[in-house]
């Protein structure tokens, strides 16, 4: 059980760390380069985050309050 809730604790510090490092604009600039073709590889490098969270964004899992 203790475990768990360190995970749960490490989840929302990424949140976190995550709405710290993008602005409105970048993830509206990452949805437009997704939709533009652009390689979520590509687009990650660019902006310094995983693959995976660039794949969220796009899923709308995270960030979903932000447009588009």
């Amino acid at each position: 059980m203790e475990s768990c809730w360190r995970k749960i604790g490490f989840m929302q510090l990424e949140k976190i760390k995550l709405n710290l490092k993008l602005k409105h604009e970048d993830v509206l600039e990452i949805r437009r380069l997704i939709n533009d073709g652009i390689l979520q590889a590509e687009i990650a490098k660019i902006y310094g985050i995983s693959q995976n969270t660039v794949s969220k964004i796009k899923l709308k899992q995270i960030h979903k309050d932000r447009g588009v």
